[in-house]
């Protein structure tokens, strides 16, 4: 979590809790704390800067997420390199690597082209491949 270029996006930084547990089982255990004490809208677990070998999480860990999730009436968004909620997950995203784009002129760097791909849905099909560019310079995402 950058908090310098999240308050530069116009995240409110007083409006969020930021845990940062020392291993995987305390940052379960965290998220689901999280979503009993209520008053999150969103909580979100990064797990993508976790070692690429296969992470061991009980089986039992996503039931529990998912009744807290729904009890809360949040949403839970996890990153990961792998799928690891399987048939609990509502929506799965797999992103390709984006890579850089660049043009003449003093900011070199334009943005990234990259490839989101909707992997599993619950409410519609899935498989559905999307092109995603992403702007430099304060321009949007299209």
């Amino acid at each position: 979590f950058d908090a310098a270029s999240a308050a530069q996006a116009g995240v409110d930084l007083e409006r969020v809790l930021w845990v940062r547990p020392p291993g995987l089982g305390e940052a379960l255990r965290s998220v689901e704390h999280v979503l009993q004490a209520g008053g999150f809208p969103l909580v979100l677990l990064d797990l993508a800067l976790e070692p690429s070998s296969p992470l061991c999480i009980p089986s039992s860990t996503w039931p529990r997420l998912r009744k807290a999730t729904a009890s809360a009436a949040a949403a839970f968004v996890l990153l990961a390199r792998q799928r690891l909620a399987g048939s609990f997950a509502d929506l799965a995203l797999e992103l390709a690597a984006a890579a850089p784009r660049f043009e003449s002129g003093p900011d070199w760097l334009a943005g990234l082209d990259g490839r989101v791909r909707l992997v599993r849905s619950r409410s519609g099909p899935a498989h559905a491949d999307v092109s995603v560019r992403w702007q430099t310079g304060g321009k949007h995402a299209a």
